[in-house]
């Protein structure tokens, strides 16, 4: 197919998209953005001392995805953890402004909200800070969260698992969401962050980039067309996935 023939193509996928409901489930996570000027060194330690004039706050993680597919005109609701706390809920206003599904929002009172600030001078990145939890959900929460996807699955076209290896996506989770969507006849479709991909066996579509790809294949490097062809072959034996979609930065996918 012709470069004219693909994006004609592409386009008439998006025109359907209103059409689409979509479930995300993963890890949410909220960004926040510290913005301001850089005019003097701190006299405590050679760091910039940032003058802030403002503050904003985004989607980030699994909600950032769910964002991204509403704004293609598709109806999405989003699963996953937040904790009972300032960022929690912010998320899920920030949610409800864009008309995203919160129903498989769990609160998690014994989790706090994983959240990214970034400190931005000059247009330019100074420092991140993250503030995240690294142990695994309960198993109140874990059950918790299950049944909410299950049930928001029940009204889906599809789902797309968006995994940054918070602990909200378990391997007993990405089976159970892939024998529902199997049984109602969905696609589920993965980003994924784990290195062993047998992780997301029963997917039907996964899309590594080249570094995840090369980790879920031993540290193989993947050098050329011929590499990649096989490197994908092997990871759809792996995964059991009908597709792969890797993306390769600057030389496409």
């Amino acid at each position: 197919m012709n470069d004219g023939g693909f994006i004609a193509r592409a386009f008439d996928y998006i025109g359907r998209f209103p059409s689409c409901r979509l479930l995300v489930v993963g890890d949410i996570m909220l960004d926040e953005y510290v913005w301001g000027n850089v005019k003097r060194i701190s006299p405590e330690a050679p760091v910039p001392v940032i003058a802030v004039t403002r503050d904003t706050k985004g989607l980030g993680g699994a909600a950032n995805v769910a964002l991204n597919i509403s704004c293609l005109g598709a109806g999405v609701t989003v699963a996953g953890l937040v904790g009972a706390d300032p960022a929690g809920r912010e998320i899920a206003r920030l949610l409800r402004k864009r008309g995203i599904g919160v129903a498989g929002l769990v609160v998690d009172p014994d989790r706090s909200t994983t959240v990214k600030t970034r400190v931005i001078a000059h247009q330019q990145q100074v420092v991140r800070v993250d503030r995240e939890n690294h142990e695994p959900p309960t198993e109140r929460a874990r059950e918790a969260l299950k049944k909410r996807v299950l049930t928001a699955l029940s009204g889906a076209d599809g789902v797309v698992l968006s995994d940054y290896r918070k602990g909200v996506l378990s391997r007993e989770l990405v089976e159970e969401v892939a024998a529902a969507a199997r049984k109602k006849g969905v696609f589920v479709a993965v980003d994924p962050k784990q290195t062993d991909f047998a992780f997301y066996r029963g997917c039907t579509l996964i899309t590594p980039n080249m570094a995840e790809a090369e980790a879920a294949l031993g540290g193989r490097e993947l050098t050329g067309d011929l590499d990649i062809w096989e490197g994908g072959k092997a990871i759809l034996r792996k995964t059991g996935a009908s597709a792969i979609l890797l993306t390769r930065g600057e030389e496409g996918m």
